[in-house]
């Protein structure tokens, strides 16, 4: 009932109790039936009556345990970083990683920092390819907030460009639902057809750009185990070899 936390909730001795008596409605109003005519208005009804429980004890909490209702993991590690109590470069290796793990790579480590890029998929084929790009080609910036401590003007977000040597840059927009995507990725979460088609899409649209800038290595593997790395070297060589064994 919409009474049950109130003594979690801070209290003004003239403020009303409108919106509780609109919740006791609300919540008298709940269907107990638990029929299957009509269960998924049953729960989309309760959904509706938690949610709006959910953000009122939020904003009227006393304790800090409002943090814990957030729906983002890593808010406190973006605030640092956007208010630069972080340094941006040293989370820039951690998120190309979270990019190559969002390409099927579950050992990105052993690429050092380099991002890779699937090739397009070839039906029934055994070997799988991506390109490489350089670590030491990416930066991660964060836009110049001219010293001002006011949160209105704190940096929405931050920026992982890529600048090749007379190639084609590219540059990814990093707010915090990114931030927080990638770094699910990084976990192995594999995002959702809805995810895919929403904040996911930005990251697709920075690896095509990624993927018409020009490249020098190409890393193969025929079973998600054993890599080879194909080179070219600046005088037209191509040099193979497998990773963490001899050139050939």
């Amino acid at each position: 009932p919409p009474g049950a936390r109130d003594a979690e909730r801070f209290s003004f001795e003239e403020r009303g109790n409108y919106d509780t008596q609109l919740l006791e409605r609300r919540f008298g109003e709940l269907s107990r039936d638990i029929s299957e005519t009509n269960a998924y208005r049953r729960m989309d009804d309760h959904r509706t009556y938690v949610a709006m429980l959910r953000r009122r004890q939020f904003f009227e909490r006393r304790d800090e345990n409002w943090k814990e209702m957030l729906p983002y993991r890593t808010y406190e590690e973006f605030w640092k970083l956007v208010t630069a109590q972080t340094p941006a470069a040293i989370y820039r290796d951690r998120l190309i990683r979270a990019i190559n793990r969002g390409e099927g790579l579950s050992h990105p480590t052993r690429l050092g920092d380099a991002l890779a890029l699937r090739v397009r998929e070839v039906e029934r084929g055994t070997v799988r390819s991506y390109r490489l790009f350089p670590g030491e080609r990416f930066e991660l910036l964060l836009p110049d907030s001219s010293g001002d401590r006011f949160v209105e003007h704190v940096p929405q977000a931050l920026r992982l460009t890529y600048a090749p040597a007379g190639g084609q840059t590219a540059e990814l927009v990093v707010d915090l639902d990114i931030f927080e995507m990638l770094l699910r990725l990084a976990d192995g979460y594999h995002p959702s057809l809805e995810e895919r088609q929403g904040h996911y899409f930005a990251l697709t649209v920075f690896k095509n750009v990624l993927s018409s800038a020009p490249y020098q290595e190409v890393l193969m593997t025929p079973n998600g185990h054993d890599f080879y790395q194909i080179a070219r070297t600046p005088e037209g060589v191509l040099q193979l070899h497998r990773l963490d064994g001899e050139k050939s």
